[in-house]
């Protein structure tokens, strides 16, 4: 029954925080949308002439190409690619792709706060607090940081991992470190 609250509670926050992407005025004025738009069709179009993992672009610089792959962790841009080349519209893969986001930030959240605390209530009273901050939504929905609003999906699992360097007695876990060293990657 704890898994199932859990569960349950993580996709209520996240469809609190997915509520603006049901609203007629979604994307106006989103500053950096049209250039992740283009990074979904590039990944996309690389995906689709067989590269993989995609490190050049081939629909920048007049179909020149571009390695835009190079500069930009992308491993989480293949969902919305892959959306893109079944046939999915491009501001609709985007709107998934941030559903996701937000389930993803919703669930690791939730995770880190209740092994922090352990406390369901608790854990999900923050995970709320964390996944509908302005800052984070603003991220989300006005400014289009794409790159910012990912890191900060996974910001919450870094406390966990430094509270629990710093508060156990098994400071040579090296799982801890090897978590906290993917998370910052």
């Amino acid at each position: 029954m704890h898994y199932f609250k859990a569960v349950v509670g993580i996709f209520v926050i996240a469809l609190l925080s997915c509520l603006p992407l049901f609203g007629a005025q979604f994307f106006v004025g989103s500053d950096d949308l049209a250039f992740h738009l283009v990074r979904i069709e590039g990944l996309a179009a690389g995906l689709f002439t067989g590269q993989f993992p995609v490190r050049l672009y081939p629909v920048f610089n007049q179909n020149f190409g571009y390695p835009l792959g190079i500069f930009y962790g992308d491993w989480l841009l293949y969902f919305p690619a892959i959306l893109r080349i079944v046939g999915t519209p491009p501001l609709l893969a985007y709107q998934c792709n941030l559903a996701f986001i937000n389930i993803l930030t919703a669930g690791i959240a939730y995770l880190s706060f209740w092994g922090i605390f352990r406390r369901q209530h608790l854990a999900f009273l923050l995970a709320a607090f964390y996944c509908l901050a302005n800052y984070r939504l603003m991220n989300l929905y006005f400014r289009a940081a794409l790159g910012e609003y990912t890191a900060m999906a996974f910001l919450p699992w870094i406390a966990f991992a430094l509270w629990r360097i710093y508060s156990s007695f098994d400071k040579s876990n090296a799982t801890l470190y090897i978590v906290l060293s993917v998370v910052f990657t």
